[in-house]
């Protein structure tokens, strides 16, 4: 296998004479027995991920609820946990448990935005993250998954009755994308100095992961979510602001002009606000609004599940070695989202794409992808440091454990939030005032429709039985 050479050589270090050598040993077996605490250190994340989502495909949420209770409710996992917690909770049908949970998470959220980014504590976290892995740095998330904490949360409280409380919570999942938006070219610029400084350039291993740069081409960005502005836009007309729904349903349907629910909704809510773009629409596309006095059953398909990290081993090449970093990346396959066949009464529809979660995984981890190569290069040089002055000392056993202990520690970060679907799809049907039957498959719900209001039906198809809610609007 062909490797990228490092401008830096991992040999070049000055020895030091004393217990310099000891010191920094000693330090890499606390951080060790440390991490030792922390499953992800050393037991990948994707095999305790594995085993939530079978619990979840069983119906086994009590169990695992009590046991992500009593995990890493202190450690690097923290945030992640709660986010694994909030999402079992809702798909429990516990909303409040769940509202605590995101709650909780978006806590640990806010206090890292009031604090500066490079603290005492982080910088402490990063310095043993050096010794192990990336497993030892506190878990952040990524801007997608913020933007659906914010979005689940606003479910919770419509499944509440509390309307009010979900506008804020939507208007806060906005607020993640247009920060997201606006960070983004300046955190590229910023990891992809970094990389640079140490040695790396960002097209040098871009040709190893061809099938998640493929996945990554299907969005923009890594953080917009048409599913997040299309529940928003809902909840805003049913809070009596048809201004702020079209602005969201316009966005999403920026997102999927070929979606003809979203084109419908841009058609209805623009003439509602004397959009003449939405007029325009109307007239080319011959789209003509349902009558008012209709209410509505919109479904939301969740599907699948996002896609779990694998490890792959970056080979680099220096004068005298060649040495694997250890990264994590998406192996792949990344299928297209499978349209699902719905009924209510005798309409009949199928459902259409609104959010592919794979390709926003793959595009965030993409662009993080110079950072962590960075940080693995720095924690090569600092255990082959360790190495050579335990050699240098004379202590064999010490050289001997420290070697065992850094090929125990080359693990990759594939920490993820894996509770969330692989996609979003969306069905919409006008319907007369009354109870009407929706029908997927052989599942089959009474469902009631009021006058000028909307139903959404969650659905939830992870490969067991179908998990559906609803929420009155």
């Amino acid at each position: 296998m062909s490797g990228i050479r490092a401008n830096e050589h991992p040999h070049k270090f000055p020895h030091r004479q004393g217990t310099a050598g000891y010191r920094l040993a000693l330090l890499f077996v606390v951080a060790l027995l440390q991490g030792c605490a922390s499953n992800s250190i050393l037991i990948p994340y994707t095999v305790r991920a594995h085993a939530m989502r079978q619990g979840i495909i069983q119906g086994q949420y009590t169990q695992l609820a009590e046991d992500l209770a009593k995990n890493d409710q202190s450690g690097a996992n923290r945030l992640l946990s709660l986010l694994e917690l909030g999402r079992i909770h809702m798909l429990a049908h516990d909303p409040k448990d769940s509202l605590q949970d995101f709650t909780s998470a978006m806590n640990i959220w806010d206090a890292e935005n009031q604090q500066a980014r490079i603290s005492l504590t982080h910088s402490a976290e990063v310095g043993a993250s050096l010794f192990t892995n990336d497993n030892a740095i506190p878990y952040t998330g990524s801007p997608y998954e913020r933007t659906m904490a914010h979005t689940y949360q606003a479910l919770n409280y419509l499944a509440l009755g509390q309307l009010s409380d979900a506008a804020v919570e939507i208007r806060r999942a906005e607020f993640e994308q247009r920060q997201a938006l606006l960070d983004q070219q300046n955190t590229i610029a910023k990891v992809k100095q970094s990389a640079q400084q140490q040695g790396f350039h960002p097209g040098d291993y871009t040709r190893f992961f061809p099938g998640m740069n493929a996945e990554a081409g299907r969005v923009k960005n890594g953080f917009q979510n048409a599913m997040a502005f299309y529940i928003s836009s809902l909840i805003y007309e049913a809070a009596g602001q048809p201004d702020d729904a079209y602005v969201d349903i316009k966005l999403a349907f920026e997102m999927w002009p070929d979606n003809p629910v979203l084109q419908q909704d841009m058609v209805r809510l623009g003439a509602l606000t004397g959009s003449p773009e939405a007029g325009q629409l109307a007239r080319r596309l011959g789209i003509h609004p349902p009558p008012a006095q209709d209410g509505s059953i919109v479904v939301m398909l969740e599907q699948g599940w996002i896609p779990q990290r694998a490890t792959f081993k970056f080979p680099i090449i220096t004068s005298n070695t060649v040495n694997y970093l250890a990264v994590p990346y998406y192996p792949g396959p990344f299928p297209l989202p499978q349209p699902e066949s719905i009924q209510v009464d005798q309409q009949a529809t199928t459902t259409l794409p609104l959010v592919d979660f794979e390709a926003l995984a793959a595009f965030d981890l993409k662009e993080q992808m110079p950072a962590l190569l960075a940080r693995q290069w720095l924690r090569l040089l600092t255990k082959q440091k360790m190495q050579r002055e335990l050699e240098k000392n004379g202590n064999t056993l010490g050289a001997l454990l420290g070697s065992l202990a850094t090929t125990l520690t080359d693990q990759a970060d594939l920490r993820s939030w894996s509770t969330l679907p692989a996609n979003s799809q969306l069905a919409r049907f006008w319907l007369v005032p009354g109870t009407h039957m929706l029908s997927l498959g052989t599942t089959h719900l009474p469902i009631h429709v009021q006058s000028g209001h909307t139903t959404l039906v969650d659905v939830v198809d992870n490969g067991g039985a179908l998990n559906i809610m609803t929420y009155q609007l």
